[in-house]
């Protein structure tokens, strides 16, 4: 719950108060996308709470937006190419589907948001909707890597590493 910092598990006694219709794949499967902004893929059930997604709940603002210079490029064409059906929900709330719903359950670069406290109970739920033998995909940054890079930069600065790298690193 935001209030305290726990993550709200949604369950028969704290289910959300609404419930979403489960879209299939031509195969037949359910497939869960959680906190997937403007990049869905078609057929999967895409949940996000972000500011990108509630902006394209309103095209013809984004298209003024878009015309005066205030939204990118990239970002007009990636909120044209958004799936209208994608749930708007704050996944502190719980998951808003049912026990066993789902076949794939999916998140990249969510759980990292999330305080410690609450990445557990988080897992659960994403347990909890996935059908038995469901799968579950957590993408997470990879920091070895990113402190690799930034350790190398480090070494070669202040004279050898470029402007570019100074930012980034």
């Amino acid at each position: 719950r935001p209030d305290t910092g726990e993550y709200l598990m949604a369950s028969k006694d704290t289910a959300p108060e609404r419930t979403f219709k489960v879209k299939r794949v031509p195969d037949g499967r359910a497939m869960l996308n959680l906190g997937s902004s403007a990049r869905v893929a078609p057929g999967w059930n895409n949940v996000d709470f972000s500011w990108l997604v509630r902006l394209g709940r309103h095209r013809h603002l984004c298209s003024a937006l878009h015309g005066v210079g205030l939204l990118n490029a990239q970002r007009y064409q990636r909120i044209q190419a958004m799936d209208p059906d994608t749930v708007l929900w704050d996944l502190s709330r719980g998951i808003p589907f049912e026990d066993r719903t789902f076949d794939v359950c999916y998140h990249s670069h969510v759980l990292e948001h999330l305080d410690r406290e609450q990445a557990p109970g988080f897992l659960a739920d994403c347990v909890r909707v996935l059908r038995p033998g469901g799968i579950l995909r957590v993408v997470v940054p990879d920091l070895e890597g990113l402190a690799r890079d930034y350790l190398d930069v480090m070494a070669r600065l202040p004279g050898r590493a470029t402007m570019d790298e100074h930012t980034t690193a």
